[in-house]
């Protein structure tokens, strides 16, 4: 490999490279020093917000395959790594405002080594790199998961997540196996390649494995049932780590997987992803009605926004064109779910990661301002005009209707009419229940209100000021 080749894998790697050095700087300081410093975090997160905006700006520096084809970064990926970038500057800012004084340096490392592996599994271009990616995303999330040491619900959550999480490795390395047994490669490009030429048996089992180990990590109904004990015992800003920036990576990674494998032969995986879409729907709207909990409450939401996803998925592969929809919808679901969990913290402090209903009960006469945003946030979710939520579901039932999926429309909007029961019921706890605790005032950290504000303007001004720059967003999947 001569220089100048040396020196144009390095750029496309480049983001990567920046947050794998702040990690590991991060981890240097942290032996070094020995106590939490909230200046490292502070000097992460510029690193951070710079990469951020240095990846939005100038996003084509970084286009290009690397090492011999099985990394590339186009415009795609680009744009994924962004809002994931963004999502997590977002995720830190909420953890230094909840922690204050009590800020992790292992924390903050976990996080960054975990979106490391998401952007490396995003612009895979063979079955390794892509084991290697989602193995590193997935390993600092499970003990993120178990972060909590002092809480066995943690624990329990940690080692539940590990070893779901090791059987779904173990799926996508069988399917990878077996791919490659039959292929004698693990390129996309030769995968792909296989099956236009003729669909082996092999190969397809192969894959399917591998999309039923990406649904297991995108919560998606039957491999959804680690989520509501995984997403109780976590921490929770790991929860809302869990329940965008990943939920993200894992999309990203779904769709390239299809596009970029199955080539047409993915018009014949569409009734499974459908079904698996429709099931996913009403698991998370009926098994979320008798929860109690929270974090088991908004880990329904999270399967059932799975099937959102998976349906705007659907509508992309018949019609062979990957448009905004599945993007749009997971950013607006990310953002608000953010806010929402952010917001939590914020005001039950220490009591943020064992709330139940009970907790909400009369909040809107101890604090007036926190219950209208946790409405708004909880509004945008049910779907209601003219919140971000609502365009989110417009896209894809619009999607929908435009490939003649009428029914599964009419069964998306039927799931969206009983998961809006569990959303109204906290609504209803807020504004109609007797106070659960005495007026105290809770002041709350200006970082977390920053977080808050940007969630609730995004929210109330999406039809406004961003839906049309989503719209314009067309995606161009290519090796």
């Amino acid at each position: 490999m001569n220089n100048e080749q040396l020196l144009h894998d390095l750029m496309v790697v480049m983001p990567e490279l920046a947050i794998s050095v702040s990690a590991l700087f991060g981890l240097l300081l942290g032996a070094l020093y020995g106590k939490p410093s909230k200046v490292l975090a502070y000097v992460i997160l510029a690193i951070l917000v710079i990469l951020t905006y240095c990846m939005f700006a100038f996003g084509s520096m970084f286009h290009g395959s690397a090492f011999h084809g099985s990394y590339s970064n186009n415009e795609y990926t680009i744009v994924f790594k962004t809002y994931i970038l963004a999502g997590v500057s977002i995720l830190f800012l909420a953890y230094i405002g909840y922690a204050q004084n009590n800020i992790s340096t292992e924390f903050i490392i976990l996080i960054l080594l975990s979106v490391v592996g998401g952007c490396v599994a995003i612009s895979a271009r063979d079955l390794i790199i892509l084991f290697v990616g989602l193995e590193l995303q997935s390993l600092p999330a499970y003990i993120l998961a178990a972060f909590s040491r002092e809480s066995i619900k943690s624990s329990e959550a940690g080692l539940k997540y590990f070893v779901l999480g090791a059987l779904s490795s173990a799926i996508l390395l069988f399917g990878s196996s077996l791919i490659y047994g039959f292929t004698g490669s693990v390129s996309y490009v030769d995968i792909s390649d296989s099956i236009i030429n003729g669909a082996n048996i092999g190969v397809i089992v192969g894959i399917s494995m591998i999309l039923a180990a990406l649904m297991f990590k995108l919560s998606a109904a039957p491999f959804h049932m680690w989520t509501p004990d995984v997403y109780e015992g976590a921490p929770i800003i790991v929860v809302a780590l869990f329940s965008s920036v990943q939920k993200l990576t894992v999309i990203a990674v779904l769709v390239s997987v299809i596009a970029l494998t199955l080539a047409k032969f993915g018009i014949l995986f569409v009734p499974i992803i459908k079904f698996l879409a429709v099931l996913s729907l009403f698991v998370g709207a009926f098994g979320a009605i008798l929860q109690t909990s929270i974090k088991r409450l908004m880990a329904y939401s999270t399967i059932l926004n799975s099937g959102y996803i998976l349906l705007a998925i659907v509508a992309d592969m018949y019609l062979g064109i990957w448009r905004h929809a599945f993007f749009t919808y997971m950013v607006i679901y990310g953002i608000t779910t953010i806010g929402f969990f952010t917001l939590l913290a914020g005001i039950f402090q220490n009591k943020a990661d064992d709330l139940s209903f009970g907790d909400l009960a009369g909040l809107s006469y101890n604090n007036k301002i926190g219950a209208a945003c946790l409405a708004i946030m909880i509004s945008s979710m049910i779907g209601i005009p003219p919140l971000a939520g609502f365009f989110g579901k417009y896209y894809v039932l619009y999607d929908l209707v435009n490939i003649g999926e009428y029914g599964v429309a009419i069964l998306a909007v039927a799931a969206s009419v009983v998961a809006a029961f569990y959303y109204l019921k906290i609504i209803k706890v807020m504004y109609f229940d007797e106070p659960a605790y005495p007026s105290i005032t809770v002041r709350i950290p200006y970082l977390i209100v920053f977080v808050t504000s940007f969630a609730i303007t995004f929210v109330i001004c999406f039809a406004q000021n961003f839906a049309e720059f989503f719209n314009n967003i067309k995606f161009l999947l290519c090796i």
